[in-house]
């Protein structure tokens, strides 16, 4: 039995076949762009879609928390060091200073 992906690409599929030939222009050439805009539009495709994503975040969500847990670390490390270059420039030995005293 085919999986929901294959459902999706197999919709997809026979979407732009029925495109492509109900979507001539006057010189006989398919117009793949109005077929594409009508399968993203239709509701079947766009559920179809829903379900991939919410198996997909089911099924991979150690890699998709990792992702995020990156991105937002790489986002904090950037303001970090926006707001460092606003600010006056501090020793490293004041820093570990600053360290110890907390460490305490």
């Amino acid at each position: 039995m085919p999986g929901i992906f294959e459902k999706v690409l197999a919709r997809e599929k026979q979407k732009r076949q029925q495109g492509a030939r109900g979507h001539e222009n006057h010189q006989g050439h398919s117009t793949g762009i109005t077929s594409m805009e009508l399968s993203i539009s239709d509701d079947k495709t766009k559920e179809l879609l829903t379900e991939v994503m919410i198996e997909l975040l089911r099924t991979k969500r150690d890699l998709i928390r990792d992702i995020l847990m990156e991105a937002l670390e790489e986002v904090g490390l950037a303001n970090a060091i926006a707001e460092g270059c606003k600010n006056e420039f501090v020793s490293e030995e004041e820093v570990f200073s600053l360290l110890d005293r907390a460490a305490e």
